[in-house]
């Protein structure tokens, strides 16, 4: 194979695997009102990594919308609500947004390439298998702390891909 075909196998596997959700056994959910935060998780970090993303579903079963306004984690100097745009010139960037609305009777997925809580100035590397506390801030849920489970990241992921073949 081709070196810019092996490239292009390898990032096509990599945004598949960045897509495969944590196992079942990994998977809690956490309550606060009406809302079910579900499979917090974030990957870990290698030596010296300064940032990391958040990611997870938020369900309301309520009657009316809350709204997801912040985070904090001790691990970690700013933690903040982030969505990725992507450009005219089909740059991707990251950017903060004030808050997140999740409807009422509806769900928002924080994911890869969408919405995610970035973690930003981590005072340690995160160690796949140990869960790290972040408290998720709403407007009307109040504050809620969750574990963030880390997972491999996107190399085991990949390893994990190509043992199954898929």
């Amino acid at each position: 194979m081709k070196r810019s075909q092996t490239l292009v196998a390898a990032l096509a596997l990599a945004t598949a695997a960045m897509t495969t959700a944590i196992p079942a056994a990994q998977a809690q959910t956490f309550k606060a009102g009406s809302l079910e935060i579900i499979a917090p998780h974030a990957a870990a970090t290698r030596p010296g990594q300064m940032s990391d993303g958040g990611f997870m579903t938020i369900r309301n079963t309520g009657d009316a919308p809350d709204y997801l306004i912040g985070a904090k984690g001790a691990f970690a100097d700013t933690l903040q609500v982030h969505r990725t745009v992507v450009d005219a010139n089909g740059v991707a960037k990251m950017l903060p947004i004030p808050e997140l609305k999740i409807p009422a009777h509806g769900e928002v997925k924080l994911e890869h390439g969408s919405y995610h809580v970035m973690m930003m100035g981590l005072k340690r590397q995160l160690t796949k298998g140990e869960a790290v506390p972040v408290t998720l801030i709403f407007k009307t849920a109040g504050e809620v702390t969750v574990d963030f489970t880390i997972d491999g990241g996107i190399m085991d992921k990949m390893k994990m891909q190509m043992k199954s073949g898929g």
